[in-house]
Formats: C-alpha cells, structure tokens, sequence
C-alpha cells in the first residue's frame, strides 16, 4: 500500500505494517441531525467483529460504514478481508494486536467474501458482475471465466457470503435509478458490508429500508501509535526520541487534534517531518497540501505555467501542488461560500448550511458534486417526515477558517469594507475571527496588517491575552512562509511580558513588539521573565521600551512572584537609573504593582514567619522615600487615575506623602492597597493618634494644595497600625477598609480625616460582644457608611448611636449570619419596623439563603489568582440593612 496519496508509486509497505485501529461505533440510523452531526446518545463502541456483525442474525442485512475522506475506510476494509483469510489458515496464530479486532473466528461465520473496489466498476450495476469483472476475470484464463462466474452465482445463492462493497460515493449508477449496486433477489443468504461518505447517504435513492445498521468511523484510536509505525519504516534509531521531536513539530505547526485522528492527514503530517521539514511549521502549506490530496481524484494536473494571463500561484503556499491550479475556479467559488458562511448573521448557518444558501454563492450543482466526491464538503441527511432535505459543511471547520482566510487574502473589499463592518456591528465569532487571522499572516500579510489593527481596538482582559497569543501565532506563520520581517506590521497596543510569551515565541515576540513600541497603550511586565538570575528581560531593554511608550503609554503593571529566592533576582527596578515613573509620562492613567504570593511560598514560610517581600517599591517613584519631606518630593503623572499596590512593603510616611499628592489631583483618582507591609515611624503611638492628627507639618501642606478639591478614592486590606498613621489627617472622599483588626486605631483617627463622604467598612469576623464598637457617627461629615460583618450586640449598639446622629446620613450592613443568631437579627429588625430607634428610617431589609460575597470591584481588575476566599461568607444566610438618618 502506497505511504501517501500523493505518491501512489511507493507500495513497498504491507497492510499490517501501516495498520492501527480505527475508532468504529454503531448508530441509530434515524437520529441524523439537521445540523450535521449525528446523536450521541444511543452509540454503541464496537471492540470485535462480533460487535459489527452479530447484532444481527439475519441473512441480506446491508450494513453501512460511514467515515469522511481520509478516515481509514478502505484501508479497514482491506484489513477485514486479510482477517478473513488469516482465520483459514490455521497454522497461522494471531492476537489482539496483530488484528486490532481480538475475535477472528467471528468471520469464519462466512465462508466466503468477495471485496469490490466501486471506483473500479463505474459502468456496471449489479454486485455478481463486478466480482466477475474485478476477481474471476482476473484469477481464471478466458475459457474458464462464464464456468466461474457461475459457480460465483451458485455460491451467492446458496452460501452465507460476505460482500465488502468499497466506496459508494465514488459510483454512479448509469441508468440514475439506483442508489447502490444491485443485489439479485436470488442472493438472500448475503451480507454487504458498504464504506461511503456521509453525503452519499443523502441520495434519495437510498431508502431507510436499504440501511440496515450504520456504523461510524472516525479515524485512529490512538494516532501516535501509526506515526510511530511510519517512523519506523524510515528512520533508524530510538523511535520514542523521533516521535518526541515529531509532536514538537506538529505544536509549532499548530495541527488541529481532530485532524490527528485522519490517517491520510496523519500519514501526510509525518512523511513530511520525515522529508526534512518541508512544511516549515507553515499552517498555510499544510492545509494547502491537503486541499492538493483531496483534489486528486479529478486528475487534472497543472503545469505550472500562467494560463491567459492568470498569475499562477495567486498565493505562495500554492506554489508546489499539483492539483490545485486546473481546478482554482472552484477553489475561489468555495473560498466565499466558506467566508460568508462562516460570517453569516444566522448563527445557526456559519458551520452548517443548505442548498439555498450555496445557490447564493453561485454553487452550482456541478460544483456541489464536485466538492461533495473530492471530500471537501460533506452532506447529511436530514430526517423529514415530509419531505428529504439534507444539510452540508465543509470537512472540517479548520479547512472552511482556511478557505475564507484564502478569500480574504484575494479580496480587497473584504479586508476594507466587509471585515469592518463585521466588526462594528459584532457579526463574529473571537475565535473564528483568531484562526482566520492566523492563516491571513501566511497568505497575505497586509490584509493581516490591516485586520490586527482593526482587532487591537477591542477591549477585555481575556481578549487582550488572546490577541497577543493570536499574533504571535500568525507572526510565526508568516516568518515560515517566508514573509520579509519588515513587510510584519502588526498593531498590539496592549503588551504583556510573560515567560510563555517570552520564552517560546521570543522571535514573533520581538517581532511584534519592535513594531509598536512607540504606539503602547497597556504594558504589563510578569518577573517569571527572570530565570535563576540572569535576565530574560535585560534592564536597559525595559527602560527602552518605557522610553519610547513614555507619550502614550496608559496603563502600567509590573507584577512579582515571591517564589522560594527569586524575588532575589528582581533587580532592574531597584536601580534607581533603570525605570522611574516621572512625569515624562505624559498620559499614564493606571499604576498596577503586584506581589503574588504562591501557594508553595506559603508551605515554605508558616503563617507566622515573614516573607520576604519588594521593599523598594517606593524606589520607582523618583524623589520618595522614607525620608521624603514634603509632597512635592513625589513625582507622580498628573494624569494618574488609578494606582494599585498588592503585598509589597512602603513606609507610612511615603504613602501619606503619596496620598497627599494624588488627593491634589483636580480629577477622581483612586489608590488600593491589598496585603502591603506598611511600615511605621517610631514615634507613631495610640497616644500619638489622640493628641496628633498629623505629623511633620504635612497639615497645613495638605490642606494649601488640596484646597477644594478631593476627588481621592481609597481602598485597603487589611488594615495594620503604619495605615493609621498615615491616614491621620488626611483628606479622603471615599473610604473603604476591609478585614480590619486594630479596630481600636481606625477609631482613634475616623475624625481627623476630613471631607469623608463615603466610608465603607468590613471586619469578616465578629468582634467580641464583651467589647462593644465604639464609633461616633458626629465625629465628620459622612454621607453613606457601610459595615460588614457586625453581630447582633454590634449592630444594636450602632444603632443606638445611629439614631443620635446630628447630619443626615445613610448606614448600610451586609453579613454573613448562621442560623443560630437568626432570631437575634429578627429581633432588630422588629424593633427598627416598630420605631424602637428615633429618627432611624428602614429603607430595605432582605435575608437570602445563599452565600454571601464581598465585592471584588473595590479591588479592580486584579488577577484571578490573587482573590482571597476571606471575602466571602460561608454561612447559610446573609443580611442586607439599609438605614437612614435624617438628623437632629
């Protein structure tokens, strides 16, 4: 048997040699779906012969193997009939997994089998004759052939035989009046066994009364096991290191997995890696190849020569096939079915379609049966009581992405016009759109240039990690297909410095990056870059990159791992001459510093021992330190929104300064802290929190260059006694402190901080009812206050303060309640509905049997790894009180 359908000349190879075994299951024949695809219920995984043939007992039944092109229909054909014989000749043991299907005894039920290659019988019509044209007339000279097709005759009527009828979707009846060969009435004692293609059971012709059992095939159960025999038949030495080498081609050829399940993709995919790489890890080449197998029925070959002025290859991945050229008209008919389809604004039709919607294309049935005997479209019946309908697709979803990626590659108005307005309007599928893209690098690398810059404009954290993946990926593409690097222009706007961006794609990396150093929006730097001390990332290379971004740049985000002694190599930013944020930032909105703390630091360090964690974070920040005398000494961007610092350490006074300084800001800026180490001056004391309300002569600073405006927004957790200090006296328009433990501290400060209109406060524990909230809802001018976590004592006693407040206020809890305190949170409730608590309004009260949980938007767009389950509670109900004063 030939190794590859491309080269039908090299047979040296047997059957058994080349065999695996192929995924074979029985389906209901009545539950095809309108969609294409058949149930998954009711499937029955066949493991022996008797599985295929003994579900039933009677005689003439027609079993049907259904497979699409190039799933190892003929080649499990041929596998059973040499079963057959080998079940004959005793002297001849065989196993498991020299016949994949374990019981050979099972074909012994037929004492004879005739196998008929359909494509070989175009012009007959009847099975007798086609085993007479194919086996007798072959095996007996001329004299003795009528004597053995009689005897064949006799033998069909008499004996249990078994006819393996070979590709039905390549025969044709001559009369059109048949939808299969005929089997003489006479020939009851007959099985037929018949491979096909899914559309030609879509043939009116065939009725349901012809189909006795239908059985699927989708390839090879385990595809390593065929390339490791192919392998074998070619190179020489260890085969698990080949085929180890082999899959790491196939991951930077970027093969889909369904396809690895095909034996003729999987036979083409390793005879190429075996001919030195000729495919050069190139998407476009490969599937190019494939379309050219696929083609290879038509036996029409080109020459290679331009045909009436027509520039032949009309892409460069066409270059070296064979079947392709006499038959591109169709190719670019099909090109826009496959492009329109899969951007149909009927969801339901981008995959699967019907005969309307290729009428609209220009398909015509010519063309239709064309693409259906080439394997490139697949036809499904549908089940209709009314009438017969059937549904199509291409072959595979990844040839339809590639076909459309062709199309657009030849089509200036779909790059210009159509793909735009797709966009805008939101007619796609990411993904679909992602894949396209990626075979538009190596197709046609401006229409590439010109989609990125359409997708970098769209938003979202998944998609902004996606879409730089997506363009590594398609730069990959077009540097292996030779496309000149200064020719790769692709828009990312959004970058992210990531060790499996870095390490894997470094070449397309950089390649994308150069190109838009100077148009950065977003930049995120992950220190998973630095490997055991020496720098991935050099440090002269990040101030670069910050040098020429520094006009556009938006958002910034430099993330740590505190992993074992690598935060030990975490040395470009504390060289005060390798990254500084100054005001030569000119628009920089968002300032996102991370700590994350992994889970195996934390079997490393106990929860009582310290982590070592950045220290010189406030290094970053030119001109602050512990030692900074003023606010002017912070140099931070007028344009700051947003800053976000997460486990790192900082002095009190450096965050007071910090504070001070974004408060200053005449537009909303907001400032959060989650798990910093906050380090404080030893002159800071309870004491010192009665009698100071600030320190330093920060006061009067503060206040000269805040004047009116206070816009800042701050969020901490959890709390500690350096926060308190530096919070002494500042101004702050909104508040919220969460997992709080020096409750007594935030007391002591709450009045001094001034034009507080928002405080929302969470302790996730209860404090001890023995020691009842001291709180002083007169002490400032606060709007809206909200607690979370309070007991029933707490909350009563708030309560009552509450209700002696001297300014309208609003007062706000949610908490987590266990069912054994219901009764006492009833009991408030009560007591607020009959006014037990002058001047307190209940506006809402609601109780819901269902976790509990904290907002994570006081936090931002922090990673999903960092989320702390403390910010739930897993009690078995929750509370939500919103009260409101309206003052003496």
């Amino acid at each position: 048997m030939p190794l590859s359908r491309l080269n039908h000349s090299n047979d040296s190879t047997t059957l058994e040699e080349m065999y695996a075994t192929p995924i074979l299951y029985r389906t209901d024949k009545n539950k095809w779906r309108s969609h294409g695809q058949y149930e998954q219920e009711g499937r029955t995984i066949i493991h022996s012969y008797k599985d295929m043939f003994g579900a039933t007992c009677k005689n003439g039944v027609r079993i049907f193997v259904q497979g699409e092109a190039g799933s190892g229909k003929t080649t499990f054909v041929a596998k059973l009939v040499l079963d057959w014989c080998k079940g004959f000749q005793s002297t001849i043991k065989t196993n498991e997994a020299e016949t994949d299907l374990e019981d050979l005894e099972t074909l012994q039920m037929f004492p004879f089998v005739f196998l008929v290659t359909l494509r070989d019988s175009i012009g007959e019509r009847e099975i007798p004759k086609m085993i007479k044209q194919q086996v007798t007339d072959i095996i007996y000279s001329d004299f003795k052939r009528e004597k053995a097709y009689a005897l064949v005759q006799q033998i069909m009527e008499k004996e249990i035989c078994l006819v393996v009828q070979d590709g039905l979707d390549e025969w044709n009846d001559v009369q059109i009046k048949l939808g299969q060969p005929l089997m003489l009435s006479s020939h009851t004692s007959c099985f037929v066994l018949t491979t096909t293609r899914p559309w030609k059971m879509a043939d009116e012709s065939i009725k349901d009364s012809d189909v006795g059992d239908l059985i699927m095939l989708e390839g090879v159960q385990d595809p390593y096991k065929l390339c490791a025999k192919v392998i074998g038949k070619y190179k020489d030495g260890d085969i698990t290191s080949h085929l180890c080498d082999f899959e790491s081609y196939l991951r930077s050829s970027n093969v889909n997995n369904d396809m690895m399940l095909k034996p003729m993709l999987l036979n083409l995919f390793v005879l190429a890696w075996i001919e030195d790489n000729p495919l050069k890890g190139s998407s476009c080449e490969i599937y190019s190849v494939l379309l050219d197998t696929l083609l290879i029925k038509t036996g029409k070959v080109g020459t290679g020569k331009q045909d009436n002025g027509y520039q032949w290859p009309p892409v460069k991945c066409f270059a070296r096939t064979r079947y392709l050229k006499p038959n591109i008209e169709i190719i670019n008919t099909l090109s826009l079915l496959a492009f329109r389809q899969l951007f149909s604004l009927v969801k339901e039709f981008r995959i699967v379609f019907v005969d309307k919607d290729m009428k609209k294309y220009k398909i015509s049935k010519d063309i239709k049966i064309f693409a259906l005997r080439c394997g490139i479209l697949v036809e499904r019946k549908c089940p209709t009581l009314t009438y017969a309908s059937s549904t199509f697709s291409f072959v595979h979803k990844s040839v339809q992405e590639f076909l459309a990626a062709y199309f657009i590659a030849c089509s200036q108005h779909a790059i210009d016009v159509f793909i735009p307005w797709l966009i805008e309007k939101g007619h796609y599928n990411i993904d679909d759109m992602f894949n396209i893209f990626k075979f538009l690098c190596g197709l046609n690398i401006e229409a590439a240039n010109k989609l990125s810059c359409l997708l970098d404009g769209l938003e979202g954290t998944w998609y902004l990690m996606k879409f730089q993946k997506t363009l590594m990926d398609g730069c990959r593409e077009a540097l292996a297909n030779d496309v000149d690097e200064t020719k790769i222009k692709l828009k990312l706007s959004s970058i992210k410095y990531w060790h499996q961006f870095y390490y894997v794609d470094y070449i397309p990396f950089n390649c994308v990056v150069n190109e838009n150093l100077s148009s950065i929006r977003s930049l995120t730097i992950i220190d998973s870059c630095l490997k055991s001390g020496e720098l991935y990332l050099h440090s002269q290379y990040i101030k670069d990159v910050l040098i020429s971004s520094a006009h556009c740049l938006e958002n910034l985000q430099l993330t740590f791992t505190v992993d074992c002694a690598a935060i030990r190599h975490i040395d470009w930013y504390k060289n005060s001459a390798n990254f500084r944020i100054t005001d030569n930032f000119k628009t920089l909105k968002t300032i996102r510093i991370y700590c994350i703390i992994f889970s195996l630091s934390k079997l490393l360090f106990p929860d009582d021992a310290t982590i070592e964690m950045p220290s010189d974070i406030e290094m970053i920040f030119p001109g602050s330190n512990s030692h900074a005398t003023g606010i002017k000494d912070i140099i931070v961007p007028c344009t700051i929104e947003e800053i976000t610092l997460q486990n790192v350490t900082i002095s009190s006074t450096w965050l007071r300064h910090l504070l001070m300084k974004l408060a200053s800001f005449d537009h909303a800026v907001t400032c959060r802290l989650r798990g910093c180490t906050i380090t404080t001056s030893s002159a800071f004391s309870d004491k010192a929190c009665n009698d100071n309300h600030t320190s330093d002569g920060d006061s009067c600073e503060s206040n000269s260059i805040q004047r009116d405006r206070n816009n800042l927004t701050f969020v901490c957790s959890p709390d500690c006694e350096g926060l308190y200090e530096a919070l002494t006296g500042l101004k702050i328009k909104n508040l919220k402190l969460f997992r709080i433990s020096r409750y007594d501290l935030f007391a002591n400060i709450l009045h001094t901080i001034a034009e507080l209109e928002s405080l929302k406060i969470a302790f996730f524990t209860f404090i001890n009812d023995s020691e009842p909230l001291d709180f002083n809802f007169n002490a400032c001018n606060k709007k809206t206050i909200e607690f979370i976590a309070l007991s029933p004592v707490e909350l009563r006693n708030l309560l009552g303060k509450f209700s002696e407040c001297d300014h309208p206020l609003e007062f706000r809890l949610h908490c987590g309640v266990d069912e054994d305190r219901l009764r006492e949170y009833d009991d408030i409730m009560r007591d607020l509905h009959l006014l037990q608590f002058p001047g307190v309004t209940l506006n809402s009260c609601s109780l819901c049997e269902e976790c509990f949980c904290c907002e994570y938007d006081d936090y931002g767009d922090c990673d999903n790894s960092i989320h702390d389950s403390q910010f739930k509670f897993h009690n078995a109900f929750y509370i939500r009180i919103e009260l409101q004063c309206k003052g003496n």
